[in-house]
Protein backbone atom coordinates (compact mmCIF):
# COMPACT_ATOMS: atom_id res chain seq x y z
CA UNK A 1 0.00 0.00 0.00
CA UNK A 2 1.36 3.61 -0.93
CA UNK A 3 1.40 6.78 1.31
CA UNK A 4 2.10 10.34 0.88
CA UNK A 5 2.68 12.35 4.11
CA UNK A 6 4.18 15.93 4.11
CA UNK A 7 7.57 15.93 5.80
CA UNK A 8 6.50 16.80 9.14
CA UNK A 9 3.92 13.95 9.58
CA UNK A 10 5.77 11.20 8.15
CA UNK A 11 8.87 12.37 10.75
CA UNK A 12 6.01 11.92 13.43
CA UNK A 13 5.46 8.38 11.73
CA UNK A 14 8.81 7.07 11.97
CA UNK A 15 9.54 8.45 15.41
CA UNK A 16 6.56 6.38 16.94
CA UNK A 17 8.82 2.98 18.35
CA UNK A 18 8.77 0.09 16.39
CA UNK A 19 6.96 1.70 13.01
CA UNK A 20 9.78 2.21 11.26
CA UNK A 21 10.21 -1.25 10.65
CA UNK A 22 7.24 -1.55 8.69
CA UNK A 23 8.16 1.52 6.32
CA UNK A 24 9.25 0.29 2.92
CA UNK A 25 10.72 2.39 0.20
CA UNK A 26 10.93 5.99 1.12
CA UNK A 27 10.97 8.67 -1.63
CA UNK A 28 11.23 12.28 -0.97
CA UNK A 29 9.68 14.36 -3.00
CA UNK A 30 9.86 17.80 -2.47
CA UNK A 31 8.04 18.53 1.03
CA UNK A 32 6.60 14.92 0.90
CA UNK A 33 7.51 11.80 1.42
CA UNK A 34 5.97 8.40 -0.55
CA UNK A 35 6.70 5.31 1.01
CA UNK A 36 4.79 1.86 1.03
CA UNK A 37 3.30 -0.41 4.43
CA UNK A 38 2.58 -4.36 3.79
CA UNK A 39 -0.90 -4.60 3.71
CA UNK A 40 -0.53 -7.18 6.06
CA UNK A 41 0.98 -4.93 8.19
CA UNK A 42 -1.29 -1.75 8.11
CA UNK A 43 -3.47 -2.86 11.12
CA UNK A 44 -0.38 -3.00 13.50
CA UNK A 45 0.86 0.61 12.53
CA UNK A 46 -2.60 1.79 12.95
CA UNK A 47 -2.10 0.18 16.64
CA UNK A 48 1.12 1.88 17.30
CA UNK A 49 -0.28 5.27 16.02
CA UNK A 50 -3.08 4.47 18.52
CA UNK A 51 -0.41 3.12 21.26
CA UNK A 52 1.33 6.63 21.22
CA UNK A 53 -1.78 8.53 21.12
CA UNK A 54 -3.15 7.17 24.42
CA UNK A 55 0.86 7.53 25.78
CA UNK A 56 1.99 10.77 25.31
CA UNK A 57 -0.45 12.36 23.32
CA UNK A 58 -3.29 13.08 26.24
CA UNK A 59 -2.54 14.63 29.53
CA UNK A 60 -3.15 13.97 32.87
CA UNK A 61 -7.28 14.80 32.58
CA UNK A 62 -7.38 12.59 29.60
CA UNK A 63 -7.67 15.45 27.35
CA UNK A 64 -5.50 15.68 24.10
CA UNK A 65 -2.63 17.42 23.60
CA UNK A 66 -0.81 19.03 20.56
CA UNK A 67 0.97 16.39 19.90
CA UNK A 68 -2.09 14.02 20.36
CA UNK A 69 -3.52 16.29 17.84
CA UNK A 70 -1.30 15.27 15.48
CA UNK A 71 -1.31 11.90 15.97
CA UNK A 72 -4.76 12.29 15.36
CA UNK A 73 -4.27 13.68 12.25
CA UNK A 74 -1.49 11.40 10.78
CA UNK A 75 -4.00 8.42 11.85
CA UNK A 76 -6.85 9.80 9.90
CA UNK A 77 -4.51 10.59 6.56
CA UNK A 78 -2.97 7.69 6.57
CA UNK A 79 -6.56 5.73 6.73
CA UNK A 80 -8.22 8.11 4.20
CA UNK A 81 -5.30 7.17 1.64
CA UNK A 82 -6.00 3.65 2.51
CA UNK A 83 -9.75 3.51 2.05
CA UNK A 84 -8.93 5.54 -1.15
CA UNK A 85 -6.47 3.23 -2.57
Amino acid sequence: MKFKLNKSLFDLLINIPEVNQYIIKRVKIDDYIEFSIDAKDFREVQLLINDEIVLHGMDNQDTVNDLGLRLYKLYDDILYQKNNQ
